[in-house]
């Protein structure tokens, strides 16, 4: 994987029914950024990343995370999770190494087992969402 090293907008895409994607996306959001990358986080539910991005759907952002950069290049998966680490002040190094083999195939494992079983691990963290109709998380509104 060849991390892109211009980022300037990182937009997340997460599952906004999933209590754990809601945690992440408030951790990201809470996280220091490289200098000058702006981030946008959306559930991929929401009627405003629809505007944001027309063709998120065909990204399949029920199965896996969903990340555009600078708003045209798209990943999902491990790579999502490596850009997402990335755009972190704190976690960079930690994102270099894993865009690398085998690190990256270890990523990969995780991510596809996170995704596959989010809802199980939410449940195992007793984590929920307090309004699940609303289909987003911003301002806290996951506990």
């Amino acid at each position: 994987m060849n991390l892109n090293h211009n980022i300037e907008k990182l937009e997340v895409f997460y599952d906004g029914t999933c209590p754990l994607c809601c945690k992440f996306s408030l951790w990201l959001r809470k996280q220091t950024l490289r200098r000058g990358v702006e981030l946008v986080c959306q559930p991929y539910q929401s009627e405003q990343s629809q505007v944001l991005f027309p063709t998120l759907l065909d990204y399949e952002p029920d199965k896996l995370l969903v990340v555009r950069i600078n708003q045209d290049q798209v990943v999902r998966g491990e790579q999502a999770w490596v850009y997402c680490l990335y755009a972190c002040k704190k976690y960079e190094p930690l994102a270099t190494k894993m865009s690398q083999q085998p690190w990256l195939s270890l990523a990969q494992k995780m991510a596809l087992t996170v995704a596959q079983n989010r809802y199980s691990i939410s449940k195992l963290l007793n984590l929920k969402a307090k309004d699940i109709n609303q289909v987003s998380c911003k301002d806290e509104t996951c506990s």
